[in-house]
């Protein structure tokens, strides 16, 4: 799972002092986070990005599954071990790909954005020129994650009985 990474520069201690009251609370959630997933399986941090969450967790586990499963569902769809493995990492990639947070599909828009602010310092005209590109990119970029979720979904439809090791 995607976890909190709390040295990360925003969250730095030795380079943002106001930070450590943050960190500090945040190094006594995870204890608080740890709990709930040992007590009902998931905690509050899980369900703040729940779409992320399972699109990852689904990535994970399918291509754990597919590494370590001991059999598989013989059958026309599946004459050998190597198809039903085959099978379950393609199953993941979908999944994969559906995740915005693993950047998969580029942002040439948002990218030049970046860079332009980065060499302007001016957020005003940075916005004004590249809003237009930016707003068709995500909505670009969101019409392939959906289409590669609803893809994941229909195959997980397919083999869900199945996914037993």
């Amino acid at each position: 799972m995607n976890k909190l990474n709390v040295f990360n520069t925003q969250w730095c201690p030795w380079k943002y002092p106001s930070n450590w009251i943050r960190n500090a609370r945040l190094f006594f959630r995870q204890f608080k986070w740890a709990y709930q997933r040992m007590t009902r399986g998931f905690c509050d941090f899980d369900t703040w990005d729940l779409d992320n969450y399972y699109l990852e967790l689904f990535y994970q586990t399918l291509n754990h599954l597919a590494e370590n499963t001991h059999g598989w569902p013989s059958g026309e769809k599946f004459p050998n071990f190597e198809d039903w493995q085959n099978y379950l990492k393609e199953l993941a990639d979908y999944f994969y790909r559906a995740n915005d947070v693993n950047d998969f599909y580029e942002h040439p828009a948002e990218d030049k954005w970046w860079n332009d602010i980065e060499k302007q310092d001016d957020i005003i005209h940075a916005e004004s020129e590249y809003v237009d590109d930016m707003i068709a990119e995500a909505n670009d970029l969101y019409y392939k994650r959906d289409n590669d979720m609803r893809q994941g979904l229909d195959k997980l439809k397919e083999v869900f009985w199945n996914l037993w090791d």
